[in-house]
């Protein structure tokens, strides 16, 4: 029983860290668009960004001024520090039934900032990273602390996640994104 109850206060404050980390992020890069003239950043992907060689190139090609420089300078390591803050999130908290309610809240948190920042590729990932998840829990015969298919309320969350997954698909116009949501659904 007190390995039970120390559990619980473990996830507890496990939970609170989280949440308090990624608000951080958030604010930070909320703070950093709010400092860049740019809204949205057209770089693809966050996590193949150009060397700087090809920078250097670019800058000399295209002639960006240094405002654009500077605004990307400010914003894209937050943008790129938030995302990868939801991906590790994500990560770690996949198979922790008693941080199922979290994950689900991150996944959505997730969604709603490639929707902020028009990211479609790092929807497209979000999704796929998703859906490995959901495989690998139905796969998995579960012990008591992993997540299990068979219950409602793992079943439940799943499909609130995948509904707010095809409205941000539709919001951002990845029809087939969206079709690949329906059929999760």
């Amino acid at each position: 029983i007190q390995k039970i109850s120390i559990l619980k206060v473990n996830v507890g404050s496990l939970e609170k860290v989280i949440r308090y980390y990624l608000t951080l992020a958030e604010e930070r890069c909320d703070a950093a668009r709010k400092k860049s003239s740019q809204a949205v950043l057209d770089i693809d992907d966050l996590d193949n960004l150009a060397t700087p060689e090809s920078i250097l190139l670019m800058s000399a090609v295209c002639g960006e001024d240094a405002q654009d420089r500077s605004d990307r300078t400010i914003l894209l390591p937050w943008v790129k520090f938030l995302w990868e803050s939801y991906c590790q999130c994500l990560e770690l908290l996949r198979v922790n039934t008693h941080c199922e309610i979290l994950y689900h809240d991150i996944a959505r948190k997730a969604f709603q900032f490639c929707l902020n920042f028009s990211r479609k590729m790092e929807f497209r990932k979000l999704s796929e990273k998703l859906r490995k998840h959901l495989d690998d829990i139905a796969k998995s015969s579960a012990p008591s602390t992993q997540v299990s298919i068979q219950k409602p309320e793992t079943q439940q969350l799943n499909l609130d996640t995948r509904l707010y997954q095809l409205d941000s698909a539709i919001q951002m116009e990845l029809w087939q994104e969206a079709y690949k949501a329906i059929e999760d659904i």
